[in-house]
């Protein structure tokens, strides 16, 4: 990748160069009057812009590039450690279950034992009542 900035940087040089030494070479042909100075001016002019307009034009495509790999990377990134996170929370989220098993089937059993002691209750004093009322009538 630093290559590719370099390599890109470089491009950007070269032809930038290659328009400034055209822009002077104009310029000196202008000054010697082998080109007449209206044409040699233009030409001049243009291909200094030309050569400004170049380095402006790639640096901003060079980051434009640069920005969006490193968006790229900041996606992937960020799915990784989402899905990291995730599976990290499943992870703990089944060691607490499994930690807390033993205490469940305790209390699951000791609320079994319970309803069956209230049925015993139920029914013992279901029988006293009726105990009870048989003495009752007895009496």
């Amino acid at each position: 990748e630093k290559e590719d900035v370099f390599s890109s940087l470089r491009n950007t040089v070269y032809i930038s160069s290659a328009l400034n030494v055209g822009g002077v070479t104009t310029g000196l042909c202008t000054f010697l009057e082998f080109v007449d100075i209206t044409t040699g001016g233009l030409v001049t002019c243009g291909l200094t812009i030309a050569s400004i307009g170049v380095i402006s034009s790639k640096n901003r495509k060079t980051v434009k590039d640069f920005e969006d790999r490193w968006e790229q990377r900041h996606g992937k990134l960020n799915d990784a450690l989402d899905t990291l996170c995730s599976k990290e929370v499943q992870r703990i989220h089944k060691r607490i279950l499994d930690g807390v098993s033993p205490y469940t089937r305790y209390v699951n059993t000791e609320k079994e034992n319970l309803e069956k002691m209230t049925e015993e209750c139920n029914a013992l004093m279901s029988a006293s009542q009726s105990l009870r009322n048989r003495i009752l009538k007895l009496r």
